[in-house]
């Protein structure tokens, strides 16, 4: 009995293998159309601006995508690392603002520290195309308080005058098609491992 659920279980898993093959051998990570640069905010103008006008540029950037998106968050150009660090935990430890944030991901502050880069990398996340905008809102701390995001704008410190930067990719495939898999998922995992993001759960496909 056990030996036939396994054989079954074994060809079911080859076969969903197949399809992810055959999907990433035909298709390309591509950004969308309508979003070719990454969108960029300097830190002092979030923390500054009329929140009605950031929510009038992100809607001019974010509502007009099609597909389902990966999409990667991160501050560039960072002074201290270890501020951003800080900050993030107390506003998480003291709950600040009454808002309900992201994950902190203490196993990869080491591997955050010990690059050279002054960029983090903040979060990454997949979202679709409709919910994108009310998503990026949240993260960028100009949506509702208790959703579960990082609400960069609640304690993003001012004293960095870094840049938050936005990158989407959706995957583009010669003949669209449904897949019993969720590609887009997996490879937003297989991003998540290689960039060890500050903050956020991962995907648990794999």
């Amino acid at each position: 009995m056990a030996t036939s659920l396994y054989t079954g279980l074994k060809e079911n898993i080859l076969e969903e293998f197949k399809q992810v093959t055959a999907v990433l051998e035909h298709c390309e990570l591509t950004s969308p159309k309508t979003f070719l640069k990454p969108f960029t905010i300097d830190s002092v103008s979030l923390l500054n601006t009329n929140e009605a006008t950031v929510k009038s540029l992100l809607k001019e950037q974010f509502s007009k995508l099609s597909k389902d998106v990966i999409y990667k968050v991160e501050v560039i150009n960072v002074i201290d690392k270890d501020e951003i660090i800080s900050s993030f935990k107390k506003a998480k430890e003291t709950k600040h603002q009454g808002r309900a944030y992201s994950k902190f991901n203490e196993e990869n502050v080491d591997f955050i520290k010990e690059n050279k880069s002054q960029n983090i990398t903040l979060y990454i996340g997949s979202s679709k195309a409709k919910s994108v905008l009310n998503r990026i809102r949240c993260h960028l701390g100009l949506g509702a308080k208790g959703t579960y995001s990082m609400h960069l704008k609640s304690w993003l410190p001012a004293s960095q005058k870094c840049m938050v930067r936005i990158t989407l990719l959706e995957l583009s495939c010669p003949s669209e098609g449904s897949h019993s898999i969720n590609i887009l998922e997996l490879i937003e995992q297989a991003l998540w491992n290689k960039e060890k993001p500050l903050l956020g759960k991962q995907s648990g496909l794999l």
